[in-house]
């Protein structure tokens, strides 16, 4: 099926469903006027472009959604005509500024078509406005608001595509005008932008970069204006790129820049050359490179790195085309680059158009230099009818007159042709005076900014009449300075300013150099053998003592010289003096014996001419303190007990009177007295052997010391080898008094503890150490510790064991109890305790009486051995 058979199937098969569907959904025709130009309302209508390159409504494969988007519930072929539509028109101002959508993480906006797929339909800008258009490409050619424009192949109805600027089969650098192309149902149409104005745009790429287009490869850019900036490496230019096709009736007055840096340059879509570092990188304030046709268009932006209206002009055509050569700025860059007669230059081709703002603004219809910038083909009918300039007043560049371009679009907004005015032919002057000037020979002056002059036409140049020498005066910044080295009179000096068509102004004023004067000393310093009340000068000779406070001593000052003096001394003074400059004074104590040294005060003026005084001065070592040979023996005591006080020794010489102190801090307890040097007191707490400084220090600082070591030993009381044996005690029987083991050592009286606690009626004496009483109750063999505790707490202590039994039957200690211990406890049978026959080992009830009951208990062990 052939693709236009296919295209019509398609469409029959939409409007089947259409017609079945039931009930119908409101749709909405982006083609409101029916003119086959899909109307453009949002900054998302305008991206939805580069899915529709040949401007028919219909998105490319894959992108229809994305499309949809942008374009929702659009009616059937988007509400065109019948014949198709051909392009976009906006219906609205747009600005990039309000919607940051399309600033792809800092890249900015992504332009509408490539060299390899370019856009070739039409797009129609009515004269609305698009603002703040942001671009951040610096690897990217071809970057604008659109890429690259090309030429719509059209075989009779059948199918149409863009057209391919090479020849099949030919080599790669063989390129052809695809509007030249034709044959039996082809036709080639350049795609188009017209009407649009886009302000305060901001675009960067790396080559082929314009505001609006990066590549012209055919089409035709019309009634289109730009401003702001753009910067690429190479071929930039503020309206396009790269031009290959036709710019009818537009301007610029936005900034180009063209930084460098970029691969050596070929035509787009081809391998570069290789690089030829005699071709600069080129920029233009309309356009970049032109090899084709540039007609009633205009720049006045500045093209840095380059020329003026073209960067580049290889072969191309500027008709009725001018550039502002005053406000671009280019024309003495280029003149500078290249000496004429060059091939760059007439390659560069700077000169073609440049004229000046006067001649770009005076005229106020087309008339002069704009005599054919009426009857124009501006809109593309095939008639030369269009008017599409305002001139404005003799005062203003001319702007495009959209209102008269599309008088259907009641919404166009009014043009407002005012941009710059042309400054009337005035003479520079003065508004400003300088006060008389007065200089001193040889002193360097403050520079001196002269008054700028305003009005004037163009640059204006200064220049100041000869000036007296050592004198200078910089033109460009209108800077006076320098040192002058003759004296002069008072004399008038002009300055005098002119502008570029040679008016002129003056304003004078008065310099005068003073001579030189030098500074002096009225006075020699006195002999040093003359007291001061003999003469009304100083001594020349002072003699110090080190490290005694000096009097202040003022030193003479001087006199004459030009402007402020100021003093300095040398050589340094000793440590501890010091030399007021303002004061002139000499004050402080010298920290440094020195031999008799010469001093120079030296008086400066403003212009450094100098006068000396000197004198001499040295300062006497003092006299040192000394302990002489002593030496203290170390010191040991005991603690808690007083010390026999210590008187240490006095040291001799010096100056002054001697002031001592011991260092470190002393055991709590003792004190030292600085003015009798005994240390005395009582120990309170231990203190290991420290090294004690007894230092004495001279009313001049000076220092010397003695040291010995003293020390609080901690003393621990002891047992020694002493031991307690095992203490057997019988119930109810009085025990022996014992007086327990005494300690030695330890600090302080000792006191002495027992514990565990004894049994019933069993004491013991603290103070005696005595263990005494009468054990009333059995007490199995228990270890007893007795501990002695010393002043500060350290103890010493011995165990031994106590316990308490019933008597035993074995009265006489045989090992058995037999008859014998029987006729024994018979004796005392009957006996009570305190009675002469009771004897405590026959109660062996322990009830205080031997009666039948311990009896019966030695009855049940009678007959046992041990």
């Amino acid at each position: 099926m052939t693709p236009r058979y296919a295209r019509c199937y398609s469409l029959l098969a939409a409007l089947l469903l259409l017609a079945v569907a039931s009930p119908a959904m409101a749709q909405t025709d982006y083609d409101s006027d029916n003119n086959g130009y899909i109307d453009i309302k949002t900054l998302a209508q305008l991206n939805a472009i580069r899915w529709d390159l040949d401007g028919d409504g219909t998105a490319s494969d894959g992108n229809q959604s994305r499309y949809a988007d942008a374009f929702p519930d659009a009616t059937s072929g988007m509400g065109c005509p019948s014949s198709g539509c051909i392009g976009y028109e906006l219906a609205t101002d747009l600005d990039f500024d309000a919607n940051n959508d399309y600033h792809n993480g800092g890249n900015g906006w992504e332009p509408i078509g490539d060299y390899d797929n370019p856009y070739f339909a039409n797009f129609k800008g009515n004269g609305y406005t698009i603002s703040n258009l942001f671009i951040k490409r610096s690897s990217t050619d071809g970057v604008g608001l659109f890429g690259t424009l090309t030429v719509r192949v059209d075989d009779g109805g059948l199918s149409y595509s863009r057209c391919t600027d090479v020849r099949p089969g030919s080599p790669q650098n063989e390129r052809y005008d695809c509007r030249s192309l034709a044959g039996p149902n082809v036709t080639a149409t350049p795609g188009r932008i017209e009407g649009l104005r886009m302000i305060d745009a901001n675009v960067e790429g790396r080559r082929y970069a314009g505001i609006l287009l990066g590549i012209n490869d055919g089409g035709i850019v019309a009634a289109s204006s730009t401003s702001g900036e753009i910067t690429a490496g190479d071929i930039v230019g503020a309206l396009v790129g790269e031009n290959d096709g036709d710019i009818i009736a537009s301007y610029s007055t936005a900034d180009a820049t063209a930084t460098g840096g970029a691969p050596p340059r070929g035509f787009p879509g081809f391998p570069s050359p290789p690089p030829n570092p005699n071709i600069p990188p080129a920029a233009g304030s309309l356009v970049g490179s032109n090899t084709d046709t540039i007609t009633a268009s205009y720049a006045i932006g500045k093209a840095a790195g380059s020329t003026g209206l073209v960067g580049l002009n290889s072969g191309g055509t500027l008709i009725d085309s001018y550039w502002d050569k005053e406000k671009s700025g280019a024309k003495a860059k280029v003149e500078s680059m290249f000496p004429p007669g060059s091939l760059f230059l007439r390659l560069f081709r700077y000169g073609a158009g440049d004229t000046t703002t006067a001649a770009l603004q005076t005229p106020t219809s087309a008339t002069g230099i704009f005599a054919n910038w009426d009857d124009l083909d501006v809109t593309g009918d095939g008639t030369a009818d269009d008017a599409p300039w305002n001139f404005g007043t003799a005062n203003q560049y001319p702007v495009l007159n959209y209102a008269s371009l599309y008088p259907n679009r009641v919404f166009v907004p009014d043009t407002d042709p005012v941009t710059v005015f042309v400054e009337p032919d005035t003479d520079p002057v003065f508004i400003s005076a300088l006060d008389p000037q007065t200089y001193r020979q040889g002193s360097e002056i403050a520079p001196l900014t002269l008054p700028e002059a305003i009005d004037g036409n163009g640059t204006l140049t200064y220049r100041l009449t000869a000036l007296p020498d050592g004198l200078h005066f910089d033109a460009a910044t209108l800077v006076l300075s320098g040192t002058p080295t003759e004296a002069t009179e008072k004399a008038i000096y002009t300055l005098t300013v002119t502008d570029e068509d040679g008016d002129s102004g003056e304003m004078s004023f008065f310099i005068t150099v003073l001579t030189d004067v030098k500074p002096f000393f009225e006075s020699d310093m006195a002999p040093s053998d003359m007291a001061p009340s003999d003469s009304e000068m100083l001594p020349s000779h002072y003699s110090y003592m080190r490290n005694q406070e000096i009097e202040a001593v003022t030193l003479p000052e001087a006199a004459g010289g030009d402007g402020t003096l100021t003093y300095t001394l040398t050589p340094d003074l000793p440590e501890g003096l010091t030399f007021n400059a303002e004061t002139l004074v000499v004050s402080g104590t010298p920290r440094e014996a020195i031999d008799e040294t010469t001093y120079t005060l030296i008086a400066t003026d403003d212009d450094g001419d100098e006068t000396t005084l000197t004198f001499t001065l040295e300062v006497i070592a003092d006299l040192i303190p000394a302990f002489s040979d002593t030496t203290l023996a170390a010191q040991s005591y005991l603690q808690h007990r007083e010390i026999e006080p210590l008187t240490l020794p006095e040291a001799a010489g010096g100056d002054g009177t001697l002031t001592y102190a011991l260092t470190p801090d002393l055991p709590e307890g003792l004190t030292f007295n600085v003015e009798t040097l005994v240390v005395s007191g009582t120990p309170v707490k231990a203190k290991d052997a420290m090294t004690y400084t007894l230092t004495a220090t001279d009313s001049n600082g000076d220092v010397v010391h003695v040291m010995f070591t003293l020390e609080v030993p901690d003393l621990m009381p002891t047992f020694g080898d002493t031991t307690i044996v095992a203490y057997s005690f019988i119930i109810n029987q009085p025990i022996e008094p014992l007086t327990l083991p005494e300690a030695t050592g330890g600090d302080g009286a000792l006191a002495y503890i027992l514990l565990p606690f004894l049994p019933d009626v069993l004491a013991f004496d603290h103070e005696t150490r005595m263990l005494s009483g009468t054990p009333v109750s059995e007490m199995d063999e228990t270890t007893y510790t007795l501990s002695a505790v010393d002043a500060d707490g350290d103890i010493a202590s011995l165990t031994f064991t106590i316990e308490v039994r019933m008597p035993s039957p074995d009265f006489d200690g045989d090992g058995q109890v037999n008859f014998a211990d029987f006729l024994d406890f018979a004796s005392k049978y009957g006996s009570r305790l305190g009675q002469d026959r009771y004897d405590a080992r026959c109660d062996l009830n322990g009830d205080g009486q031997i009666d039948f009951a311990d009896f019966l208990i030695f009855a049940s062990r009678f007959g046992a051995t041990g």
